[in-house]
């Protein structure tokens, strides 16, 4: 991505469910990908819901200079105290949130709108938490408690906790849909304001020597190296970008060991991959009887040597029941 001549940026896609600590959400998620990938920054995009009619319009967009957590509260006998955090997008990313407009033209017009342009709100605060809000008195609270705040969302406190623990650059960039008092916002809205989001990042990233200074996260990232590592974060030689890496995580990396039993030759394949949202990266094993050829493959498992241990357990099995070997002695 990039439209001058320096070398282009490599973006990858990630989609999420809704809500940061929901199975599946950013929180979730965004670590995954985040030592996976190894980017130079996360951006968060997609949808909000306005707190002001008087301040903003459906399709315009907020890119958050500072974001809030509403849903933690602390609750005593006479009142209810918010007790979330609240902080500036990370370094080298809030120094572009001022510039986020510069040279921006919405690729699409506002349809409610005849003459004015769609607005970036670069000094914006978000409120992020689990609620979708669509009701006018907790609006009305939110609006109360924070009345700096311009909208409401449910991802970006999910992509903060993720990006802040990994010393990842992030920074959350959402389209207005519909308003926090009310439900009325229609699919059209929903694609619209994406679209406005999308392409407020898009402009962020069209001048990739803007970034050809900022390190990886991975730098800073302190593993654990006393777990067995992940194979996605040790990949091959020919993989050469981050797309690659990416690539090879849904494809899966193999591993191949032989194992002895019985004075015959047994060879374990692993493969390490991407499966599902509710089981992200996940080992099969396939474990094959050099000799005959027969195979047994053992699915879904959450350490290898575990796949290994059940993909033997059934081709021992299968070899004794066709005769092959007998399971008196190990």
């Amino acid at each position: 991505m990039g439209e001058s001549d320096s070398e282009k940026l490599q973006v990858a896609l990630m989609q999420c469910c809704e809500g940061g600590g929901q199975p599946g959400g950013a929180g979730i998620m965004v670590p995954k990908a985040v030592e996976m990938l190894r980017p130079k920054a996360v951006f968060c995009v997609g949808s909000c819901a306005a707190l002001h009619h008087d301040k903003t319009r459906l399709g315009d967009v907020v890119a958050a200079a500072k974001l809030t957590t509403y849903a933690q509260r602390r609750v005593t006998a006479n009142k209810v105290v918010p007790c979330g955090f609240s902080i500036p997008a990370s370094k080298r990313i809030w120094q572009l949130i001022p510039c986020a407009a510069f040279g921006w033209k919405p690729p699409l017009k506002n349809p409610a709108v005849e003459h004015d342009e769609v607005k970036v709100y670069s000094n914006g605060e978000i409120l992020s938490g689990p609620e979708e809000i669509a009701s006018v008195s907790r609006r009305n609270e939110l609006v109360q408690l924070y009345p700096n705040a311009i909208a409401v969302e449910m991802d970006g406190d999910g992509v903060f906790a993720a990006s802040h623990d990994l010393k990842a650059e992030w920074i959350v960039i959402k389209g207005i849909s519909r308003y926090a008092d009310c439900n009325d916002g229609s699919d059209d809205w929903l694609v619209f304001a994406n679209a406005m989001a999308a392409s407020v990042v898009n402009n962020i990233l069209s001048e990739p020597y803007v970034f050809e200074e900022w390190p990886h996260c991975d730098n800073e990232i302190k593993r654990d190296t006393s777990k067995e590592p992940a194979a996605v974060l040790q990949t091959n030689a020919g993989v050469s970008s981050v797309l690659g890496a990416l690539a090879q995580a849904m494809v899966g990396k193999y591993e191949t060991s032989k194992i002895k039993y019985k004075g015959r030759v047994i060879s374990c394949t692993s493969r390490y991959r991407y499966h599902s949202l509710a089981e992200p990266f996940v080992y099969t094993v396939k474990a094959k009887d050099n000799e005959t050829g027969i195979e047994e493959e053992s699915c879904r498992h959450d350490t290898r040597q575990e796949a290994i241990e059940h993909a033997l357990r059934k081709l021992k099995e299968r070899l004794h029941n066709e005769g092959i070997v007998s399971l008196n002695s190990e």
